[in-house]
């Protein structure tokens, strides 16, 4: 029986982006540990009727996050809740339907890490 005590390393939380797991705006590797805690948000505003078929088809998107990875580290020492770093992200993103029907967009974020990492995603996937 495996317990959070005696744990491989391959069980613990990975903070970052990874597919469309976790938070946005970190690399994943720089926090590794038993234990995390995320929130995101997102806002997106959709451009329609502006007679423009390029922006009808566009959306802009807000991102904001904040988060913590805590408990025993990968290293091998143990860190509380209280004593590890608030990681933070804000970003921007865009959104372009190339495929209505399949609700298929190309879609780009820029975040800004409390670390101060910049980080671009590129992507395919997701309605608008």
């Amino acid at each position: 029986m495996i317990d959070a005590e005696n744990a491989p390393s391959s069980a613990f939380s990975t903070y970052g982006r990874q597919g469309k797991e976790v938070q946005r705006g970190y690399a994943i590797g720089d926090y590794i540990s038993s234990n995390m805690v995320n929130v995101e948000v997102e806002y997106r505003h959709k451009f329609s009727a502006t007679g423009n078929d390029y922006l009808d088809k566009s959306a802009m998107v807000l991102i904001g996050g904040v988060g913590k990875s805590f408990g025993e580290q990968l290293e091998g020492n143990s860190l509380d809740f209280r004593d590890t770093d608030l990681l933070g992200v804000i970003g921007v993103g865009f959104r372009y339907n190339i495929l209505p029907y399949e609700r298929l967009n190309i879609k780009v974020d820029l975040t800004y890490n409390s670390d101060g990492d910049t980080i671009i995603y590129f992507g395919f996937g997701e309605s608008i």
